[in-house]
């Protein structure tokens, strides 16, 4: 009989880098890998942003890094610990993500906040408040259901969002990924929206997930993905001097602004 791993029942490190060695993952049933031999380190207290084009691998490789996925070779390391030895609750007690499709609870907005972290007293007003996120001038209040089901209000796509973004801050997390979830949100916005959020994850690591280039510039480090490897990485600038893969998705998103 196997014996059973004794699992970390610690919190994932602040200090330490996450690094992925020889990563490759495969869908069930699946005829080609999502990722392949992907190598990567991510420091500590250090902003990252994953680009590339619709499936190239940017969420597989955010939910890999989070545990959510086993990597069918290789592992993620915390630390120099193997992420699958951490328990479920040591990962996922310090950890926070906000996804594109993320839940719009049929609850009042402090409550869709606070519903990432029920036991904390802290204000919701100040993380939402920091997101451009008002409360009042969305005309609703702590009575009011997000939901016309219940003779409440519906938000919009942009609010919603906001408001997702509010509750992903307001989790405690030594980790936190944003996967696309300011799709609803124009690009100028969206960068605001990056900016706060490197500035409130207070030197965590940040991973976020963008197909809007302009936003990757607050990053330290910016990893550019194509059919589930990574290809460059590198600052913004030097990737503009390096004029591949980056700066060819930079520049055919420039077109669109300067017609």
């Amino acid at each position: 009989m196997k014996k059973k791993e004794i699992e970390i029942e610690e919190e994932l490190s602040k200090t330490g880098d996450i690094v992925l060695r020889d990563v490759s993952f495969i869908y069930p049933n699946a005829n080609k890998n999502a990722l392949s031999n992907v190598n990567l380190r991510i420091k500590a207290g250090t902003s990252v942003a994953i680009v590339g084009e619709n499936g190239s691998g940017k969420s597989t490789l955010t939910k890999v890094i989070m545990g959510l996925y086993k990597p069918s070779q290789g592992e993620v390391q915390y630390d120099g610990k193997n992420m699958e030895k951490y328990s479920k609750s040591s990962k996922f007690t310090n950890i926070s993500a906000v996804f594109q499709n993320f839940i719009k609870y049929k609850l009042p907005a402090e409550d869709n906040i606070r519903i990432s972290n029920f036991s904390s007293q802290d204000s919701i007003g100040n993380v939402s408040s920091q997101i451009n996120l008002s409360f009042d001038d969305l005309k609703i209040n702590n009575e009011t259901i997000l939901s016309r089901d219940f003779g409440g209000q519906e938000l919009s796509g942009g609010e919603w969002q906001r408001l997702a973004i509010a509750r992903g801050l307001y989790r405690p997390h030594n980790l936190i990924v944003l996967d696309e979830p300011t799709a609803a949100i124009d690009p100028i916005e969206e960068a605001n929206v990056f900016c706060t959020f490197k500035k409130l994850s207070n030197n965590r690591t940040c991973i976020f997930v963008t197909h809007r280039l302009g936003s990757t510039q607050i990053a330290d480090k910016i990893v550019v993905m194509e059919d589930g490897k990574i290809v460059e990485e590198g600052t913004n600038q030097e990737l503009i001097n390096l004029k591949g893969k980056y700066y060819g998705l930079l520049e055919s998103q420039a077109k669109w602004y300067k017609r």
